[in-house]
């Protein structure tokens, strides 16, 4: 990988989420008796030295997941991208060695792959994701082989890289080191009985990564995309049902800068439209001139506060959706009750309206009034949303969620939908993760449940039970839901 680095070839490995958890159909994990889980830092180190890191380790996600069952063990890992000059180049292919590299060399299994642009630009599905096997358990070094399309068209001399004569040529060896010592355990199915629980994980290097990683997990293609700011949170909390009506992902944005990973999900998805949520404070004029330039008609909706941008986005909600009668209010200033009402409003495609603590703007009740409201649905506590910020709205029904924390308020809207059996569960500390989720519930089928980052509450563990809930998809990073969260549930 020497070679890659000097002659400044950009090596952009498809980032995407970690899978952990065992499939049910899976052989290795039918007799879950004693299966163990680890979560396990992971370095790819350089052959030539082993002291240091090789050139790929930043295209290797720090956490690997390893399942053990009889003294053998699956190993998987996540890529992530790597930027020189502006040349887009992918992981072709993980290979890796029985012990040394004149043993026998074995193919990886290919768990996920991402439609992404190749070198000449074009879409092509790469590996993304991919598993290990290996006849030990706790080998703190594997020997891999790994090709990328960027290194075989160096080393083809031009040639298609993407030619199976080609694949390889440019192969470089580098050391997998896992670090036991500082293994997680998930799970020990001979201590817990979670094993029948299925747990994944999906996550980016920060929230807009992340953003497109859930685009990824749900999209093949959209027409429409919905951009909000990934700071402000309160346009994307309002967008949510938008978002769902239009089958369009939700991804997150800074204001005066797009990401290349955002443009290249937009590209993936082919999207003829995007719906910026928010004023040029959220999302910048700059930002609606690059879309522009790559042929995407833009929308926005905004307002001359987060309350009217609000207002404005439940009108667009009505007019795509007119005969829904329902509505949801819930704080412009604290979003921790707010946060997981995405799933009941997409469930019943209602707009999500903003409100203060202790009086709503004359413009959005007066609004309110006009719709003709069956039922209005209060989401948190009445220090959050009072009795006199909802007094006045016409509605034939009235309905207050309220727990004692944002946690129990989340585990009593999930209680309110549909029981499908999976869930997903996302920070009520690191709120960003949470908004790009709160789009694709009712197309995941799979209702948001807020966590702290080491303890699932209560609350939350009785509905799971009481759900039977078999399949979990953690929303974050370790560093926002930890590996523990699946302790005692």
């Amino acid at each position: 990988m020497k070679n890659l680095l000097k002659k400044g070839i950009y090596v952009s490995m498809a980032a995407t989420s970690a899978i952990s958890g065992l499939a049910a159909t899976n052989s290795f994990a039918e007799d879950v008796a004693s299966v163990k889980e680890y979560s396990v830092p992971v370095k790819l180190k350089r052959v030539d030295s082993e002291e240091k890191e090789s050139m790929g380790n930043k295209a290797l996600k720090p956490i690997a997941t390893v399942v053990e069952k009889e003294g053998k063990a699956e190993i998987t890992i996540q890529l992530q991208g790597m930027k020189f000059m502006n040349m887009n180049g992918h992981v072709m292919r993980v290979q890796y060695f029985d012990t040394d590299q004149n043993s026998k060399l074995n193919d990886s299994e290919i768990i996920k792959s991402v439609k992404e642009e190749d070198l000449t630009g074009k879409l092509r599905d790469f590996p993304s994701q991919v598993k290990i096997r290996r006849n030990a358990n706790k080998e703190k070094r594997i020997l891999l082989k790994l090709s990328v399309d960027a290194m075989d068209s160096i080393s083809s001399q031009g040639g298609d890289p993407y030619l199976e004569e080609n694949i390889g040529k440019g192969a470089q060896n580098a050391y997998l080191e896992l670090d036991y010592s500082k293994a997680k355990l998930i799970n020990d199915s001979s201590q817990d009985n979670n094993s029948k629980i299925k747990s994944s994980r999906i996550s980016g290097n920060d929230r807009y990564e992340t953003s497109v990683s859930i685009s990824k997990e749900n999209y093949s293609k959209a027409d429409t995309v919905v951009l909000a700011n990934g700071i402000v949170y309160a346009d994307a909390l309002a967008a949510a049902p938008l978002a769902s009506l239009n089958s369009a992902p939700m991804l997150l944005s800074e204001a005066k800068t797009i990401s290349n990973a955002t443009l290249n999900e937009i590209s993936r998805l082919e999207a003829k439209n995007v719906i910026i949520v928010g004023g040029e404070n959220s999302i910048s004029s700059s930002v609606v001139k690059t879309l522009e330039k790559k042929g995407l008609s833009v929308e926005r909706i905004s307002g001359n506060s987060r309350y009217s941008t609000a207002l404005n986005i439940a009108k667009k909600i009505r007019e795509k959706n007119p005969e829904s009668k329902n509505a949801i209010v819930v704080s412009g200033e604290n979003f921790a009750d707010a946060l997981s009402v995405s799933s009941l409003a997409n469930e019943s495609n209602s707009p999500i309206i903003l409100t203060s603590s202790k009086y709503m703007p004359k413009d959005v009740k007066d609004t309110m009034n006009s719709w003709g409201i069956n039922k209005l649905t209060v989401v948190g506590g009445k220090n959050s949303v009072s009795d006199a910020s909802v007094s006045g709205i016409k509605s034939n029904k009235l309905e207050r969620i309220q727990g004692k924390n944002r946690y129990e308020t989340s585990a009593l809207v999930v209680g309110k939908l549909n029981n499908t059996g999976k869930i997903m569960l996302a920070s009520g500390e690191k709120s960003a993760d949470a908004l790009s989720a709160g789009a694709v519930t009712h197309k995941s089928q799979r209702p948001l449940l807020l966590v702290s980052k080491n303890t699932v509450s209560k609350e939350a563990k009785d509905l799971i039970k009481k759900n039977q809930i078999s399949d979990l998809l953690i929303v974050g990073g370790f560093g926002s839901i930890s590996a523990d969260i699946l302790k005692g549930l």
